[in-house]
This record gives C-alpha cells, structure tokens and sequence, in this order.
C-alpha cells in the first residue's frame, strides 16, 4: 500500500531540529526529508498527536509527494518564495523529476519512496541522476532477498526483503550509464527460482518511471518435506552433500553408459556420496542461490563461476526428469531414469533404462536348501512360450539367465526394458513373465504370473508353502 495525500503532515524543523510533521521542505539545502513512523512515531493531523500513518507497508510516492507539495504551497506562503522540488513528468508511469538541484536529503529516503520513478534536475536543467523504480509482480516470501543486476551480471540485493518496490540508479552525469540493461530476480533455497530482465517488457531501456516485472516463486515442498536447509546441504553440508563439487573442465571428457553414443561433457558433479537426483537438485538449488565461486576446478580451467549469475544448472521436464548439461558421477543404479544430461553438443543423452524385478519367495523357500527359481517370458514368438519346448529364460541387464538358487533370501534383478528382444518380443515394451519358486524337502512349489513395466520397480510374489507332503 501506497500513502495518499492525507498521511503527509509538513514539519517546521527537519532532522538537525526536531519534527513535528513527517514531511520537511529544506529550503536552504534543497533537500526533501521525510520521515516513517520508525523516525517519528507521533504527528498532528488535526486533532492532537496520533501514529504517524507513513511506515514500512505504507511509503511515500513521488506522485503523493508531488500533490503535497503543490498543497502546502498553496497554504504555506513562506515555501512560495523559493524554487519547486517536485515537477510532474509521466504520472501514470510514476514518473517525476526533481528541479531545482532538489533531491532527497539521504539514501534511506528514496529507498523508502514506493512505485516511483524520477530525475535529479539541477538549477542548469541538466539530469544528474535517473533512479528506475523496479516493482516485482508476483509472489516474493517476506524472507526472501531479491536483487537487481547490470550489464555485468553482478547481484545487488534490494535494501529490504520481501516484494519490490524501489528505486534503481540507472544513470549518473559523469559516471555509469546502466539504463540499457536491468535484471531482476530471486533465489532462495527451497523455493522456485524466478528471474526477468528489460526483454521481458515492451521497451528496450529504463529510465526515470517504473516497471513492473513478474518475478515469482513458490515453495519446493520435496526440498520441505526431506528436510534440507542451506545449511546442511552447503554451508556445512552433511552426507552425501559433502561429496558433491561442481567443476568446469579444462577441456571436455567423454563420457560413456548412455542407450546411444557416447559423447563430450565440459561440466561435472563430483558425488563421491552416490547422492539420489534429488539431492543433487538441491545441491545445485543451493549452489545457485548464492554469489560464491562454484567452479572447483583447477589447472587450465580455473575460471570464476558465481552461481547466482549463471543460469539454473537443471531444470525438471514434463515427466518429473532432472534435466541439466553437468554429468553427474556416481549415480545409484536406481536413479538412472530419473536423468537427462545434455551434452555439449546439446545431444539429449539418457541411460539404457534398468527396472529392478523384486520377487518375493517368502519364508519356507528361504531356508530350503535346496530351492531354486525361474523366470520365463510367457509368450514369446513362434514356439518361445513357456510350457514348450521353445520357452525362454529371461536374461537380466548383463545378459546373465535370470535363475538359480534361492540362497537364503528374496530375488532382484534389473531388467534391460528398451533393449531386451528375447523370444521375438519388442523392445521397450511392456513384458508378461512367469516365475516358477520350488524347493525340495522344506517348501513346495508356486508359478505366478506378472507384467514387468516402464517403472522403476515391478514387485511380484511368488512364495510356495511349506512341504507336508514328504
């Protein structure tokens, strides 16, 4: 919320003296002061000293300050003797210009003025300074810091947290010209990135008025509901964080295990922890919320990589996959088709995909001895069905006969989905199998029927009883 004209009250006395107003003309200094409740906590509206309606949620505009002015001119023939402060420029834009060589008398003022922008005009009508207010649009966590960056990329957290609404110096007589680029954006960790930047709005430079960007984020409640804090996963970064280091290679490295050819990375994780997909992203999540330098690297590719002003080392696909150009070492098996990588010649590059195959045999097949299993595919091509002497035992990833004893516990495999073609069956489809579990003297025998499918896990049972009949 925004001040309107009946909150402003004009001081006789500025800082130096003691107000009794929130809004002070210097006319000697060519300084405009005004003061939040922080400052001054009482002002007389009329009918005695109450709260000062200027605070942190209800701040000053320049169109406000602008219409005060004029008021206090029109009653307050002392300050019609001197030059103007305030001259209008664009109001819808907020847009207006200090005159006169008039300016506010400290920092603290114009970042506390809202949804303006304005000019610094000297008594020559040459601008001094142009200050851009940035206004975000969407959703920002009061907690949450956003910053602003130039043409060279470095962050530049606003003065407070929370949702935008502040002035930017763009451009000063003499020194720095930054209106033709401005970023805007947010990072905190476990909550969606969001950034934006003058290409986003219909005109090509800033200047003295106001935009509005629509940066927003939006909690990560993976990130919540596994308990990850900054913390934990980089300041001080327990297992498997500990384990994670991000580097850009001297020069690229192929890379090999994906369903086509093998090909070329320059980026890669160190993950010496066989940290999950999940807790690389947070990882990444945490490494690009903060401006350190994230490149380990060392030797003839040292270079400086500030992970705020780099782009997202990931993103999530359609499918939930982590999608990212950094190869990632030590992935657990199971956490294969959980990935996309992309290679630096923007190849899309993914592991053959490995579905484990849990069966269960249940108790009296585990301590039999001499108990044993088989899985067959049940309807192959031709003769290559089971129950005929053409039927197929089904080879696990390695090419191994997916049989043998039961040794004392459950089975598990993984299963070669997109590139098994026994007994004449497709490739990456779906597949019926049946299993067979029987001892010999502790438990009897069970046949059970199942599908193995495009997931990460097919779990079936097949536990015979236990032997009576010998």
């Amino acid at each position: 919320m925004s001040a309107v004209l009946g909150d402003y009250v004009e001081s006789t006395q500025g800082r130096s003296g003691t107000p009794n107003g929130n809004t002070y003309f210097d006319t000697a200094a060519g300084k405009l002061e005004f003061y939040l409740d922080t400052e001054v906590a009482q002002v007389d509206y009329g009918s005695g000293l109450e709260a000062n309606k200027l605070t942190a949620s209800n701040r000053p505009t320049l169109a406000t300050l602008y219409a005060f002015e004029r008021a206090r001119r029109e009653l307050n023939t002392t300050l019609r003797g001197f030059d103007l402060f305030l001259d209008g420029k664009y109001k819808r834009a907020g847009a207006y210009n200090f005159v006169n060589g008039r300016t506010f008398a400290t920092l603290a003022e114009w970042k506390n003025v809202d949804a303006s922008g304005w000019n610094e005009i000297d008594v020559s009508k040459v601008i001094q300074k142009s200050i851009y207010g940035a206004i975000s649009l969407g959703n920002i966590e009061a907690t949450s810091q956003p910053f602003y960056s130039f043409a060279d990329g470095v962050p530049i957290d606003f003065s407070r947290p929370g949702p935008v609404s502040e002035g930017v110096v763009v451009y000063t007589n003499g020194g720095a010209d930054d209106r033709a680029v401005f970023n805007i954006g947010v990072r905190t960790f476990g909550y969606s990135f969001s950034s934006k930047s003058l290409l986003d709005l219909p005109y090509s430079t800033t200047g003295a008025d106001i935009g509005g960007f629509a940066i927003t984020e939006a909690e990560k409640k993976w990130i919540t509901a596994a308990g990850y804090t900054f913390d934990s996963v980089y300041t001080s970064p327990v297992a498997p964080f500990d384990g994670m280091t991000f580097a850009k290679l001297g020069s690229a490295v192929l890379r090999t295990g994906f369903s086509g050819a093998d090909k070329e990375f320059t980026y890669v994780m160190e993950n010496t922890g066989g940290g999950t997909v999940q807790e690389v992203m947070a990882k990444f999540d945490a490494m690009s919320a903060t401006d350190d330098n994230i490149n380990t690297a060392t030797g003839n590719d040292s270079s400086v990589i500030h992970g705020k002003r780099e782009s997202e080392l990931y993103s999530v696909n359609a499918d939930g996959k982590m999608v990212t150009k950094v190869f990632i070492k030590n992935l657990p098996a199971s956490e294969s088709q959980k990935i996309i990588f992309i290679a630096d010649d923007a190849t899309e590059c993914t592991y053959a995909y490995y579905p484990i195959v849990e069966i269960a045999v249940g108790a009296s097949a585990k301590v039999d001895p001499k108990a044993w299993y088989s899985v067959y595919y049940k309807d192959g091509a031709g003769n290559a069905d089971f129950n005929k002497s053409g039927n197929v035992i089904v080879k696990d990833k390695d090419g191994a006969d997916v049989t043998g004893s039961v040794g004392g516990t459950d089975i598990s495999f993984p299963y070669d989905f997109v590139g098994n073609v026994q007994a004449g069956l497709p490739a990456d489809t779906d597949k019926v199998m049946i299993v067979e579990v029987e001892g010999n003297g502790i438990t009897t025998s069970a046949k059970t029927e199942f599908i193995v499918k495009k997931q990460d896990v097919n779990s079936v049972t097949c536990a015979p009883v236990a032997e009576d009949n010998i």
